[in-house]
């Protein structure tokens, strides 16, 4: 934080806040741009003291897009070549990306930074002024007095070169992940790297830093993630804290910016890029374009609730999951409402009461087991027409009985409503989802599932029902005079004027 008197600002003052790699983003380097490295919040500071964290040699750093995690990235390269300069230690850092372009505007970016900011130079006089004056500034390296950093690319040959400090920076993106080739010709390049990486651990050589975003389930960033062998910061677009979703950058975003995000990309695109969760297509319980949208429900249907009871704290004990779906005539299933609850006793016997008077459902099971049974008993004794009963699991694993849903979805029997969010995510997560009551909840419903039987029954204006089977009746008397006479039997229309 800048002081009020401007007088105290002396060289050492700011030589002594530049230590600070969030200070010297944010203050200094700011100063060589109009429109970057603004903007930043409580997770760009997490990002740069996870990079400056010297008692991890091996970390990996994922972040949603627009997080500015690539900005950072570049000002940590700035800040370590200034002062590996101005301390006189020898340093080669490695940038390395998965394009050439990418690479050589990651080098731009880092040689305006250096060249184009008196405050910088003013801070740290050991920078060459120009351009001119360093030994080596191409787009492939930037070097000074044995300082150095090199930019590669995927297609860059890095035979005979080693280093002990190496950055790979989105080395995954949609063109190398799409096929199961290319996501392992990806990882074997990723290994081959490690042979020109230099780690001596006895002399404290050898920092490893790999950011990217994930694209795929089986890439290399996923791959990154389950990896026991790196320390991990991973900050998604939001996370869910006390049942609620609370954005990691409320300094930029809101939640309708991430809606519409959502909206334009798909929920497994999304999920990825913003959720860090990479959704498996091929081993997916539910794939998106097996997903299908209802816009109303059925008129003929036979409506059922299934609680699968959960606990009462978010982050401890899985959620009470409900769901309340309409089987109609033809068998088809219209997921009505599906939510998930933190809930006492008490208060899941509430909202059941408040869910039965809302949507009015012919049958309501609940999960059959200890807690449930307490809660079904008290149930039946203060509302003994409420009629609810069990469903239980007869020996079978949750995962059998959700892996069921994976037919009726494939075959589009079952529908959803967009504004599910919840429901969408379990089906398309699983079985990496956080929860998945939900699909445990909405699996009972194949089991219980009865198919709608057709009212004959119309509403005058008035709001009584009648009955048009009378007037089928009519039509059968009618044609038992009619089809009478047609056969040429005379029929007494004098005494049957009564019927007409």
């Amino acid at each position: 934080m800048l002081p009020n008197n401007e007088e105290l600002r002396t060289w050492e003052w700011w030589r002594k806040e530049c230590q600070d790699l969030f200070f010297f983003e944010t203050i200094v380097l700011g100063e060589a741009w109009g429109d970057r490295f603004r903007d930043f919040g409580s997770i760009q500071r997490s990002m740069c003291n996870y990079l400056t964290d010297k008692t991890k040699s091996r970390k990996y750093m994922s972040a949603f897009r627009g997080s500015f995690k690539s900005t950072v990235l570049e000002g940590y390269f700035v800040w370590d070549f200034c002062w590996k300069l101005a301390k006189g230690i020898p340093s080669a850092r490695l940038y390395n990306t998965a394009t050439k372009e990418n690479t050589w505007n990651f080098q731009a970016n880092i040689k305006h930074d250096l060249v184009s900011n008196p405050l910088l130079l003013y801070i740290f006089p050991e920078l060459p002024k120009t351009e001119k004056d360093y030994q080596v500034m191409t787009k492939n390296r930037i070097m000074h007095n044995q300082v150095k950093m090199d930019f590669a690319s995927l297609d860059t040959t890095l035979v005979s070169r080693h280093y002990p400090n190496w950055v790979n920076d989105d080395l995954e993106n949609d063109a190398n992940s799409s096929t199961e080739y290319q996501r392992e010709d990806l990882k074997r390049k990723w290994r081959y790297q490690k042979a020109v990486l230099t780690r001596i651990t006895s002399k404290g050589l050898g920092e490893e830093i790999e950011i990217g975003t994930p694209f795929h389930y089986q890439g290399l960033n996923w791959f990154l993630h389950e990896h026991p062998n790196f320390a991990k910061l991973e900050i998604p677009a939001w996370r869910e804290i006390n049942g609620e979703k609370v954005i990691t950058f409320p300094e930029l975003y809101a939640m309708k910016d991430f809606e519409a995000k959502k909206a334009d990309m798909g929920t497994a695109i999304f999920s990825a890029q913003y959720l860090l969760q990479p959704l498996s297509e091929e081993d997916a319980l539910c794939t998106e374009s097996w997903l299908k949208y209802w816009t109303e429900l059925p008129r003929y249907r036979w409506r059922s609730m299934v609680i699968d009871p959960g606990g009462t704290e978010p982050g401890v004990s899985d959620p009470t999951g409900i769901t309340i779906v309409d089987t109609d005539e033809n068998g088809t299933m219209f997921v009505a409402y599906a939510q998930e609850h933190w809930l006492t006793p008490t208060g899941l016997i509430d909202l059941i009461i408040k869910l039965k008077q809302r949507f009015d459902p012919d049958d309501i099971r609940i999960e059959k087991e200890k807690y449930a049974m307490t809660i079904a008993d008290v149930l039946q004794h203060r509302f003994p027409r409420m009629n609810i009963s069990y469903v239980e699991h007869k020996r079978r694993k949750k995962e059998l009985r959700i892996w069921r849903l994976k037919s009726w979805f494939e075959s589009k029997r079952i529908l959803v409503n967009r504004n599910q969010d919840e429901l969408i995510t379990q089906l398309l997560q699983y079985p990496g989802s956080k929860h998945d009551d939900l699909l445990d909840s909405l699996s009972y419903q194949l089991d219980i599932a009865r198919v709608a039987t057709v009212q004959k029954k119309g509403v005058l204006p008035s709001g009584r029902e009648f009955e048009p089977n009378v007037e089928e009746s009519f039509a059968k008397e009618y044609d038992k005079y009619t089809s009478s006479a047609t056969r040429g039997q005379e029929a007494d229309w004098r005494v049957n004027d009564a019927v007409y």
